[in-house]
């Protein structure tokens, strides 16, 4: 099976076709007469995994499934899924394993006991789904952590007495970990209702060979774990919308105002000769490919090729973003820290090299050493996952930040030390330092400060710095606008020249 994940979404949300196709795959192989191989028969694919065994001779009462290759492959290629002959979760600890699901002893006991007492037998189906493509549901506010998993007995629907058991390997950290289960949409009465992920509690953390969540649940059906990173969990749906919408707004605006930095610089040749002019449109340059490419990204279907390519962009153009930042921030020390500058040989030539060359490293190591870790993470963005995030964008990423906070920190203490008096009259000198104070906190990227504090905060702290990160963090280009252009008295005088083109044609054009 391979999906398309806009396509099911729509197909979801308009006609509640993927709980259609998913209530379809439960009868059918509830009602399949299976041919047995030692009581047991295992189907593979590369999204889907069914294990089926006869309860009527077998001891089995689970399945578990290993990452036998240790990659991350996209797909099951390289997985292995063995029968659980026990139902001890202590001893199940202490294996390194992906996912299990399993049954308690009372809940086989009652079923193969209904067995013996029906001529037709029961099966017990266990399925693991590699992504929840499957799984739509209308406010995605939260991230189904991997990999789903079934369990049918097609006898016994209820087992309140007598639990199933989902255990998950966890990888990352989050800030909740909430056992839930499949809703179908099928036989709801109001026609604007489908199928849900409805929460059954949180999971509980235990520590084996690896750290697992563990869900228990009573009844039988689809089950998961959904993950939330940055307690998005807590917020309403209006707040999300309203998040949603701010970003949008804010990046489309960045995107006007960095195409208002090009349009400037295709028209005046003098202007972008100047090395400093080069530089903000190399960072304008990041920046407008870093936005087109986070849309892309969300409209990309997760484990294929294209994932690959938009993920490994949008990973370049990040950490470019980021390098380009500290070479901006090395010109703003030497304007505003030191007192006597001397010129740097070759200058331009060593900022393309740390701007475009730098960050091609990493992302280079991860696309020869395991291309398919850039795959859709909890936030529907396609991205390295696993190990490699931390290595090729947290430890870049924190490297370039720490850099410009130094700087940011710096520069502010010089100037409410009034070291910048020549920029300006005293009587101005107050409205100065905070336009630059503001200037260098977009340029600089300190907005990221918002968005590391999200994850240690909840409920109203949450949400306010939800606002002012999605507000300060999506205008970075539009701010860079105003001060570069609108605000600058050569630049603006520039922008005028093309207005009064402008109107000279519209008049000619008129007479």
């Amino acid at each position: 099976m391979w999906y398309k994940n806009n396509v099911m979404k729509n197909a979801q949300l308009q006609l509640n076709s993927t709980d259609i196709a998913l209530n379809a795959f439960d009868v059918i192989l509830t009602n399949s007469k299976v041919t047995y191989k030692d009581n047991l028969q295992t189907v593979f694919t590369k999204n889907v995994i069914v294990q089926i065994s006869h309860l009527s001779k077998s001891i089995i009462s689970g399945s578990v499934l290993y990452n036998v290759s240790n990659k991350s492959t996209g797909s099951f290629e390289g997985y292995g899924v063995k029968p659980l002959y026990i139902s001890k979760l202590d001893s199940l600890l202490q294996e390194d394993f992906e996912i299990a699901a399993i049954a308690s002893s009372e809940l086989m006991n009652k079923a193969k006991s209904q067995t013996n007492n029906d001529h037709e037998g029961n099966d017990f189906i266990v399925s693991f789904f590699y992504n929840d493509m499957l799984f739509n549901y209308k406010n995605k506010v939260n991230k189904t952590f991997h990999m789903v998993a079934s369990v049918l007995i097609p006898k016994i629907k209820n087992t309140s007495s007598s639990p199933i058991y989902i255990i998950t390997k966890l990888y990352f950290e989050y800030k909740t970990y909430n056992c839930v289960h499949w809703k179908y949409g099928l036989n709801e009465m109001d026609d604007h209702i489908q199928g849900r992920w409805v929460i059954n509690g949180q999971a509980e953390i235990r520590y084996g060979r690896n750290r697992y969540a563990i869900c228990t649940f009573n009844h039988t059906t689809h089950f998961a774990l959904l993950v939330s990173s940055a307690n998005m969990n807590q917020l309403t749906e209006k707040v999300n919308l309203a998040l949603n919408i701010i970003t949008i707004i804010g990046c489309a605006l960045s995107l006007v105002g960095l195409t208002g930095i090009f349009v400037i610089a295709i028209f005046f040749k003098h202007w972008r000769k100047r090395t400093r002019n080069k530089i903000m449109l190399n960072f304008s340059a990041a920046l407008t490919a870093q936005t087109i490419l986070l849309f892309i990204s969300d409209t990309i279907d997760q484990n294929t090729t294209e994932c690959i390519a938009v993920g490994a962009s949008l990973h370049y153009t990040v950490l470019s973003g980021f390098a380009w930042m500290v070479i901006v921030a090395i010109l703003q020390y030497r304007k505003f820290v030191l007192v006597f500058q001397h010129p740097v040989p070759h200058f331009l030539i060593k900022c393309v090299l740390v701007g475009w060359c730098l960050p091609a490293l990493p992302v280079l190591i991860i696309l020869i050493v395991a291309p398919e870790s850039y795959n859709k993470n909890t936030s529907g963005i396609c991205y390295p996952d696993g190990t490699l995030f931390y290595y090729g964008v947290v430890l870049p990423i924190s490297i370039f930040a720490l850099i410009n906070l130094f700087v940011f920190v710096k520069i502010l203490i010089n100037i409410f030390n009034n070291k910048v008096e020549k920029y300006g009259s005293h009587s101005h000198e107050i409205r100065l330092h905070v336009s630059i104070a503001i200037l260098l906190f977009f340029l600089l990227g300190m907005s990221w400060i918002f968005g590391i504090g999200i994850s240690f905060t909840k409920d109203t702290s949450c949400a306010i710095l939800s606002f002012i990160f999605c507000f300060t963090a999506t205008l970075q280009g539009f701010v860079m606008f105003i001060f570069f252009i609108l605000i600058n008295r050569e630049s603006r005088a520039l922008c005028l020249n093309i207005k009064r083109v402008i109107m000279c044609a519209q008049n000619k054009s008129n007479t």
